[in-house]
Parts: C-alpha cells; sequence; structure tokens
C-alpha cells in the first residue's frame, strides 16, 4: 500500500475524483509510471472512455488531485487560452443529456468491456449560442466546482488537524 491514488472509471463521480483508500500506489510505482507531458493540471476534464457503466462519465481535475496515476480508460482533456469554452462550461457540456445520447450511440463491446474508443471525437457538444448565456452558465459551474473545492480543503485540514485516516 502506498500513498498515491491510482484512480480508476468508477472513481470518477460527480464531476470529482474519488481517492479510494484501497488502491494507493507507493511512491516508486508513481514515479515509474509517472510522464511529464501527461501531468495534470488544474481544470483538467477527465472523461471515461471505456468501462462497464461509466462511459461519458466526467470530473474536473482540483489542486487537491494533481499527483495521481490514471487508469488508462480515463481521457484528459484540456482547454487552452484561445479556446472559444471555459474547462468549466465544457465540463458542463460533456455532461448534457443531449452529449450523452450520443455518447450511448457510439459505445461498442470490446472484448468485454463497453468502449467508445475515438469515437469520443465525434460527439458534437452543445455550446450555446448567446455568448452572455454560455458565460453564465460557465459561472455557475464554476461556483459549484469552487465550494466542492472549498469544502476538499477543510476536510483535508481537518484531517490533519485531527488525525482523521479515512472520509
Amino acid at each position: 500500500m502506498g500513498e498515491i491514488p491510482y484512480i480508476r472509471v468508477k472513481d470518477i463521480v460527480n464531476w470529482q475524483i474519488y481517492k479510494d483508500p484501497t488502491a494507493l500506489i507507493p511512491e516508486s510505482e508513481y514515479m515509474r509510471l509517472f510522464k511529464s507531458s501527461k501531468a495534470l493540471r488544474e481544470n483538467d476534464i477527465l472523461f471515461v472512455r471505456r468501462g462497464s457503466y461509466r462511459i461519458g462519465s466526467v470530473a474536473m481535475v482540483s489542486p487537491f488531485d494533481l499527483k495521481c496515476i490514471l487508469t488508462r480508460e480515463i481521457l484528459v482533456l484540456r482547454t487552452t487560452k484561445n479556446s472559444p469554452i471555459t474547462p468549466f462550461y465544457l465540463l458542463y457540456a460533456l455532461s448534457h443529456k443531449y452529449t450523452y445520447e450520443q455518447e450511448v450511440n457510439k459505445i461498442f463491446m470490446d472484448t468485454t468491456l463497453p468502449n467508445i474508443a475515438n469515437r469520443w471525437q465525434e460527439i458534437a457538444i452543445p455550446i450555446h449560442k448567446d455568448a452572455n448565456k454560455q458565460h453564465e452558465i460557465s459561472e455557475k459551474i464554476k461556483k459549484i466546482i469552487q465550494n466542492q473545492w472549498n469544502a476538499l480543503k477543510e476536510i483535508n485540514h481537518l484531517k490533519e488537524e485531527q488525525g482523521i485516516c479515512y472520509t
């Protein structure tokens, strides 16, 4: 057992990354697997592209998630400075029912597990035509995510302060 989270498909839930205390790897294994070109950044979006029931699930990388290893079934998406949408809007759009309906039609059985493979690239995400509405949605999602992160920060502080091992 180690202290670095190994993130699996089941750990992408409610727009967050669940750090399963039974799935921690040692620092030496992290160093063996880590590639700087694949380093996570705050606000990256994790997208599940293979798995029994979680295909299309998304999470936003928080400041507390930067040091972990992802299973290969999880794709990392990142907006750029020149992107017409924010990472918060991307999180919203990838969670939209319109997006989900497309994902369902792009999944096929791969040996034993459902898989969307590279067909995720064919999905048209809903982008609001009204820039003000798009901004409003983005800000609402940003506030929700920041509230989640503030709660995590408080929980982590309490863990350190009170010697709590698991939450």
